[in-house]
């Protein structure tokens, strides 16, 4: 009677919870005098509660997907192992009647709350002085979405907690679901969010994981025994508990005797059978996956592009919820040669080598590779080490000098030594690698024999900074200006001193092999939802005009003569195909690159020990040939040749353009002091200066030199020139 007068206001769903015995199990343990007044508070706070329709609208955590573009699996995520069901047609029957009888036998009778179910486990308490269940499918179903909705540990947990007030609230939210919901989705959704034990999460996932089959395929034993598990996961786990999970299971199978769903003798044959459980771990992360480098790149990718969230914070949820597939740019043939031949190549010794393909004019990656196991470093050479490029950086000077005005037939004097009348030189200047001082040389012949002086004046007469900015414009982003660290005297970086990836290098050559056109490195194509198919945001490849067409094809041009004979490059050979390529040799051998490109291909192949430059390249072993001196062409430039012909076999030829007139953007005025007069003549009028000119027959430098200019390099209009050459003008 006290019950049904405080009940009275709460309406004909209130009046049928309470009388039920949910707040009568709640005060058991209490004098009648506190009960009441807990079915007082009761009546305002359920008046209270609102329902926020978010908490039906939160996935279960699910898998992310990471396959190719013929769907070969990279890789599997996940928090939880769930398997998603898209249907109760898609699972067992005997499944679903041995939940339904041990879980909630009356679920398509009764409403949200199993009054005479939640009165016999509320009679039970009282006798035993416990708190047992009660909860119909739909309850546990909502306690499951609150615990998942939970934006921290704290709301998760207070899903779960043992007080009336959780009660009250899931009592609710159950009411709101089955008003939105049929019997059939809420059970669905109830079997693909439940914990089944040893990490598998929903029905699909432990049919997966105890007997390596689907869901629909489970016989009577096997759907008894899951069944049984949802009481309790970890105590009736029968990889870890075989007796408990067998006393369990003959309870749900006679348990569906007394409901009707199997005759005895069904029961007796079921019970008669072994578990045969397992543990049949589905793949999660990197560790297994076929391609273990390129997997470490794509999760960090979901964890560091704003694609998949605003902040890091929204990345890693969306992480952790999953329910996605990423369709990966990895080439599985082209991973298989890189992979291949690196391997043939080096092996495992101290000296490593790693790689990466992209596609220019796309930003795909279709392939990146070291000769190191990733399950021993954890580290991913090609996209995170650090590393200097050698003289492979020579052809951004050009097209940083070109971009402002120099001409690629333009000659500069390449002395040995040099030492820079502006800017940071060696002790006893810059250096050639043959010792030899030159002349008047072009860029076509510096670049064929890799001159380091005749680099160190032109980047000299352009300007570092500039130098910096083209990089940067070409896909280096280790140049970014808010955050380099390269001074205004810094010659050296146009001779490689400065450190960026192997992904990074092969993009700057992809950049200049698409004529000019720059993209983002992509290891991810597209995003879909795997349940709907709907596609999701995905990472951009901001494919632009980062330098113009001319210049990259200006720099192309040039680049050819390395693969003349005499070339640093002469060894390479790629019959039918068009290619440019530059080789790099660091300080002291610490490490040696070739970085390449064909029309539709670019690579970089990295010789060194990634302890760091201070460990010499010198003794590598390749080919099962030692070599006590390495450069740029004694391993790179072979095993890129190697890695580029089996990529390359079959294709069509596809030639570099003819190079376009070039036309000066981000002007600055162009450095000509100490190029002889003709060559200086021809830069200025590259820019439309005005050419006016004295002789001083007093200096000391070699006659035709030009000695001084007005104005000077870096003014950033275009004016007449006044320049002061060395002797005279006969």
């Amino acid at each position: 009677m006290i019950v049904r007068r405080h009940l009275r206001p709460l309406g004909t769903f209130a009046v049928a919870v309470l009388a039920g015995g949910v707040l009568l199990s709640a005060a058991s343990a209490v004098p009648s005098a506190v009960a009441g007044a807990q079915v007082n508070a009761a009546v305002g706070y359920w008046d209270d509660i609102e329902v926020d329709p978010a908490v039906f609208a939160a996935a279960m955590p699910e898998r992310v997907i990471v396959e190719t573009t013929d769907a070969q699996q990279v890789a599997v995520f996940y928090s939880e192992n769930r398997v998603p069901v898209a249907s109760l047609d898609e699972i067992s029957p005997t499944l679903i009647d041995a939940v339904l009888s041990v879980e909630d036998r009356e679920f398509y009778e009764h409403g949200p709350i199993d009054v005479q179910g939640t009165a016999r486990a509320a009679a039970r308490n009282l006798v035993r002085d416990t708190q047992q269940g009660g909860s119909t499918i739909t309850q546990q179903y909502v306690k499951l979405m609150r615990a998942a909705a939970g934006e921290d540990d704290a709301e998760k947990a207070a899903a779960s907690e043992g007080t009336l007030n959780r009660k009250l609230v899931e009592l609710k939210y159950a009411a709101a679901l089955e008003a939105s919901a049929s019997k059939d989705d809420i059970l669905l959704g109830y079997l693909n969010a439940a914990y089944f034990g040893d990490g598998a999460y929903g029905i699909g996932a432990a049919a997966q994981h105890y007997f390596n089959i689907p869901a629909s395929q489970l016989n009577l034993a096997q759907s008894a025994l899951l069944a049984g598990l949802l009481r309790n996961p970890n105590g009736y786990n029968p990889n870890t508990a075989p007796e408990a999970a067998t006393a369990r299971r003959d309870v749900a199978l006679s348990t569906m005797v007394a409901n009707g769903k199997i005759t005895p003798d069904q029961r007796a044959e079921a019970a008669a059978t072994e578990l045969g459980t397992g543990s049949f771990d589905l793949p999660n992360g990197c560790t297994t996956s076929p391609w273990p480098y390129y997997c470490d790149w794509i999760r960090s990718t979901l964890l560091a592009d704003e694609a998949f969230g605003a902040t890091e914070a929204e990345r890693q949820d969306n992480l952790y919820r999953g329910g996605f597939t990423v369709t990966a740019a990895l080439d599985p043939a082209q991973m298989a040669i890189a992979q291949g031949q690196l391997d043939t190549a080096l092996g495992r010794q101290d000296v490593a080598a790693a790689t990466a393909i992209i596609e220019p004019g796309t930003g795909r990656v279709t392939a990146i590779a070291a000769t190191r196991d990733h399950g021993a470093t954890q580290f991913n050479i090609p996209v995170q080490g650090q590393l200097q490029i050698g003289s492979t950086f020579k052809p951004i000077t050009l097209a940083a000098a070109l971009q402002r005005g120099f001409s690629p037939t333009a000659t500069l004097t390449a002395p040995h030594p040099y030492v820079a009348s502006r800017g940071n030189s060696p002790a006893g200047g810059f250096s050639n690698l043959d010792r030899i001082s030159r002349g008047q040389t072009d860029s076509a012949t510096a670049l064929k024999y890799s001159v380091n002086t005749w680099f160190v004046k032109l980047a000299e007469q352009t300007g570092v900074q500039a130098v910096a900015d083209t990089a940067f414009d070409l896909g280096m982003t280790s140049m970014d200006p808010a955050t380099r660290r390269v001074g205004d005297g810094d010659l050296s970086l146009t001779l490689g001193a400065f450190e960026t990836t192997v992904l990074d290098a092969t993009n700057v050559y992809a950049t200049l092999a698409a004529s000019g056109v720059a993209c983002r490195p992509m290891s991810i194509l597209a995003v879909r939802d795997s349940a709907s198919g709907e596609a999701l945001s995905a990472p951009d490849p901001d494919c632009h005009q980062a330098v113009p067409a001319a210049v990259a094809d200006n720099v192309t041009s040039v680049l050819h003569a390395t693969g003349a004979p005499g070339g640093t490059a002469d060894m390479v050979s790629l019959p039918g195909q068009d290619w440019v390529g530059k080789t790099g040799t660091t300080n002291e051998h610490g490490a040696t690159w070739f970085i390449g490109a064909t029309r539709t291909h670019a690579a970089a192949v990295w010789v060194g020990d990634p302890r760091g430059p201070s460990y010499s390249a010198r003794g590598v072993t390749a080919w099962g040939r030692t070599h006590q001196t390495v450069y740029g062409s004694t391993v790179a430039a072979p095993l890129w040749n190697r890695v580029m012909a089996d990529v390359t076999a079959g294709e069509a030829t596809s030639p570099f353009p003819s190079p376009g007139p070039l036309t000066v953007s981000g002007f600055t005025f162009p450095k000509v002091v100490g190029m002889t007069l003709p060559a200086a003549r021809a830069v200025l009028e590259a820019v439309e200066a005005d050419v006016t000119v004295t002789y001083d027959p007093a200096s000391d430098q070699p006659a035709g030199t030009v000695i001084a200019q007005t104005p000077e390099a870096g003014t950033s209009t275009r004016t007449s020139a006044a320049l002061t050459v060395a002797g005279s003008a006969s």
